[in-house]
């Protein structure tokens, strides 16, 4: 496995563990008001995800620039792939 392959890898298995998080947050504001959030507060929770995603996808993409001297735009459209496909699944989670 490649280095870009590895941090591929590491970056969704980050990006599932972060959506997962949110779930669980989502799920104790349900079981601490007794009911599901209202619309607003889940668009909230994901703003809140999308937001985490992209500064970690950042700064993933900025350390392995100073690593490497250059990030290749197959690894920034990886990158972006894998928030755009975690918001969903997040989403879907909803």
């Amino acid at each position: 496995m490649n280095r870009e392959q590895n941090l591929v890898e590491v970056f969704t298995k980050m990006a599932t563990n972060i959506a997962a998080r949110y779930t669980i947050d989502i799920q104790a504001a349900t079981a601490i008001k007794g009911k599901r959030p209202e619309f607003e507060e889940l668009m909230q929770f994901l703003q809140q995800l999308d937001k985490e995603l992209t500064t970690q996808g950042v700064k993933t993409l900025e350390a392995y620039k100073n690593e490497t001297g250059d990030i290749p735009d197959t690894l920034t459209k990886e990158i972006k792939q894998i928030i755009t496909d975690t918001i969903e699944q997040f989403v879907k989670k909803l």
